[in-house]
């Protein structure tokens, strides 16, 4: 490369790094002219950083000024540096034009800080990555020529003055990486809990929630080193590609060969490690089936317990699992490892080419060349070997993008169906009409149907649903509060047709194996605490749970004490339409007796609409209306 081909690049370089400059600097300006930049008053950390950008500055024009004692010794870049080119001498002018540039973008993003906005310093981030590639490869270089030459002093300021601005600018973008990776991992998760929230209950039964966890907790960590990643890779390459430009300078040939070799090293890493990827894969499925037994473990536990057969079944199949997770897991790594194995000798190896090939093809080079050639690559032994071994996290953060898209998709599926609420501000009759629903279960051959069911209740009427277990008692209350869309019928409200989202506004629900929450969502605890203590006493819970910080301070409770506080959330929430699903089953006979002579008289007084499904014989007089299901059908009603 001769030396106009060398002004012109580093015209090239300058002018793109002065475009950049005023770009932001523009950019600064009219968005201080449009009010979106507000002045703030500069505080102590300001004046600071004003300092030590002053004194950077200075140092930096310094060493600018005692450049020509550093060249003397520089053959080549004192020519360059110093010659009557117009490249350089527009560069001279364009680099002048950045450092002043520079300092008003510094001064005006100080006194007019802008507002946050995600990733608003993302391509600032770049370019000071790259400069921390840059720094990077400086050091070595000024190391170097310090070996060679008598004014070490001048070379030791510039190697500090190059140290400085790699530290800086890698304290900058590691710090900004912390924050965005920790952001992303935020903004996966709100993504994908939106969206599990967003869809049909329908479709959320036949999600796996092992795979919802592991989805939500371990692809998402995943993914957020994407960021890091990614300018790791950008900082290495910068850093290997100054150094090259270097060797090409001092050997061209010699540099070529070098190219060649770190070319075919990474093309044969990348073809060893594909083969951990499959594994990779095959860990993740495996790793969904694992936190699916490991929720069988919690939930199941009482279960297990009492059966020491079962809970030693289970444990077999859950450390047989543990195992094939942990073998898989090795496996890939080890795959890894001999590729890094393979590109770490490869790389000791060019070390010994240069030592004992080049001087055999290359007599010429002087050893001063050989020695600068020695030290660069053992510089580089890092930087190539992040850039090698980036190559299998590329691959597990990409199996993790594709598990996370598969994931939404499958959650889009049902979104589109969901309406706007409908306001109904009283409720005076709820009616079914020629309601049927099949489950879609595609496994089955023999599926399973509800209906043809009508279904007629007034404000203030008790309906009783009867039958078997299995006759559809549970898919019919499923059904009737919208969590499934009916295949055929209408649901009506004050004879109005309502959609499955308004409907479900209309309920208060306690299911037969419902969720005790902590907190009272969707309640001004505040406003209703009077209520609340009151209904804590009427249920004989006041003495157990206290109401502490808009949460209750247990749910520590039994089976029947849970159901009870379950109802005590209905009371609160006041919808006009109440389901109990078997909800007395687990109470003891005074307060079911309670439940079905004194609470469901109250409800039904107040006026609202009450569907409980139930076995107990002995109340059956409080209903107003009964219907029998047998097998999904109605067999009997009155």
């Amino acid at each position: 490369m001769n030396n106009s081909n060398i002004e012109l690049l580093l015209l090239t370089s300058v002018s793109i790094l002065l475009l950049a400059i005023v770009y932001f600097t523009g950019k600064t300006i009219v968005q201080i002219l449009k009010k979106q930049r507000i002045f703030a008053s500069p505080t102590k950390k300001t004046y600071s950083n004003y300092g030590l950008f002053v004194a950077f500055l200075a140092l930096l024009l310094y060493g600018i000024f005692s450049l020509p004692q550093v060249l003397e010794h520089e053959t080549v870049l004192n020519e360059i540096v110093f010659s009557d080119s117009i490249y350089i001498y527009i560069s001279k002018i364009f680099l002048l034009a950045c450092l002043a540039l520079t300092s008003v973008l510094f001064v005006l993003s100080t006194l007019f800080p802008a507002e946050e906005r995600k990733y608003k310093y993302l391509l600032i981030i770049a370019l000071l990555t790259i400069l921390t590639g840059i720094a990077n490869a400086g050091c070595i270089f000024i190391l170097i020529r310090a070996l060679d030459t008598d004014v070490n002093n001048m070379y030791g300021y510039f190697f500090l003055v190059t140290l400085f601005v790699f530290v800086v600018s890698k304290k900058i973008t590691e710090s900004y990486l912390i924050r965005t990776a920790n952001k992303l991992i935020q903004e996966i998760r709100t993504n994908l809990i939106k969206n599990i929230l967003e869809t049909t209950y329908e479709r959320f039964e036949q999600l796996e929630k092992g795979r919802i966890f592991a989805t939500l907790s371990g692809d998402t960590v995943k993914i957020s080193s994407s960021v890091a990643i990614v300018l790791k890779l950008i900082t290495s390459s910068i850093t290997i590609i100054v150094a090259f430009i270097y060797l090409w300078v001092i050997a061209q040939w010699a540099t070529m060969s070098m190219i060649v070799i770190v070319f075919f090293l990474v093309l044969l890493y990348y073809f060893v490690a594909k083969k951990a990827t499959v594994y990779i894969e095959k860990a993740r499925s495996i790793n969904d089936k694992y936190y699916h037994l490991l929720e069988g473990l919690v939930e199941g536990y009482p279960e297990l317990s009492i059966n020491t057969a079962k809970k030693q079944i289970y444990e077999e199949e859950i450390f047989a699992l543990n195992k094939d997770l942990c073998d898989t897991n090795s496996t890939a790594q080890v795959q890894y490892l001999n590729a890094r194995i393979l590109s770490d000798t490869s790389i000791i190896m060019v070390l010994g080419v240069i030592c004992f090939v080049v001087p055999l093809y290359f007599p010429s080079l002087q050893s001063n060349v050989l020695l600068s050639f020695l030290m660069v690559i053992l510089y580089l032994f890092a930087p190539i070997s992040d850039v090698i071994t980036i190559v299998p996290t590329l691959n597990e953060i990409k199996i993790s993008w594709d598990r996370i898209n598969d994931f939404l998709k499958e959650l889009e599926l049902d979104k589109g169906e969901r309406q706007s609420l409908q306001e109904i501000p009283t409720v005076s009759n709820f009616s079914l009409k020629d309601i049927e629903f099949n489950y879609k279960n595609k496994a089955s051959e023999k599926k399973f149907k509800i209906g043809p069911i009508d279904l007629n209740l007034q404000q203030g009427e008790i309906l009783f649903i009867i039958g078997g277990n299995g006759s559809g008692k549970s898919t019919l209350a499923k059904v009737i509060t919208g969590l499934y869309k009916a295949d055929k019928g209408t649901i009506k409200i004050n004879g109005e047709v309502i959609d499955n989202a308004s409907l479900g506004e209309l309920f208060s629900i306690v299911f037969n194996d419902s969720y005790l929450f902590k907190k009272l969502y969707g309640i001004d605890v505040d406003k209703e605490k009077e209520r609340i203590d009151s209904y804590l006493s009427l249920l004989k819970l006041d003495k157990k749970v206290r109401l502490m910080n808009s949460e209750f301070d247990t749910i520590k409770l039994s089976s029947g004490q849970k159901k009870r506080l379950a109802l005590l959330k209905c009371f609160i929430e006041d919808s006009p339409i109440y389901l109990f699903d078997e909800w007395a089953a687990e109470q003891d006979p005074e307060f079911r007796k309670f439940f079905y002579r004194t609470l469901l008289q109250k409800m039904k007084a107040e006026g609202k609409i009450i569907i409980a499904i139930t076995h107990d014989d002995n109340y059956y007089d409080v209903a107003d209306k009964i219907i029998k299901l047998d097998y999904g059908s109605v067999s009997t009603s009155h």
